[in-house]
């Protein structure tokens, strides 16, 4: 008996279209994923960034034994002077914003001939990325006596993803101790 018998050697036309229909919804999701974590990671690095330089205000006031004070500035290549922001002006400022921390030697509050800058941490990295409020009763600047407290009252600062709001992190500055708490911001979910 002599048959033709028809051996299969290879795909057919539906299975391969299957398998690329399957590779290109895998691949959405993940660039969706990717996307999400993605933002989820500069607002993190916004905050630990800012958390970290509170911090280094703090201990260069025990360290220092002199007043030190944290405060958003502008971008100072221009002029070669810096000057504090209040936090309306910076949370809604189209230029790249820095933060600086300089010693407070004459108690006024502000950067001038007195103070010396210690630091200027640069935030232009993630202009357009992030925004960042703060919620303050009393001034635009975080400032810490010799013994390390917080001047003032204590606060909030805030960042969130331009795009996405729902992804927020909350520094929480607490007063007189001058505490540093960083978390994130939970949704929340409203019951029918």
């Amino acid at each position: 008996m002599v048959g033709n018998v028809y051996r299969q050697r290879g795909f057919t036309l539906i299975e391969l279209l299957l398998v690329v229909v399957l590779l290109s919804v895998t691949a959405t999701m993940g660039a969706f994923a990717y996307q999400s974590v993605s933002r989820k990671i500069v607002v993190r690095s916004v905050s630990e960034s800012l958390t970290d330089l509170i911090t280094q205000a703090k201990i260069n006031a025990l360290t220092s034994g002199d007043w030190v004070a944290l405060c958003p500035v502008i971008d100072t290549k221009l002029t070669g002077s810096l000057s504090c922001l209040e936090w309306d002006a910076w949370s809604s400022a189209d230029q790249a914003v820095h933060w600086a921390i300089f010693q407070d030697n004459n108690r006024n509050a502000a950067i001038d001939r007195a103070s010396d800058v210690i630091e200027v941490r640069s935030f232009a990295q993630y202009k357009g990325k992030v925004t960042i409020s703060a919620n303050y009763s009393d001034s635009s600047i975080l400032w810490f006596t010799r013994k390390g407290q917080l001047g003032g009252k204590g606060g909030t600062i805030t960042i969130q993803s331009i795009n996405y709001p729902s992804i927020s992190r909350k520094i929480t500055i607490l007063p007189v101790s001058g505490r540093v708490q960083n978390h994130y911001v939970r949704k929340e979910t409203q019951s029918p």
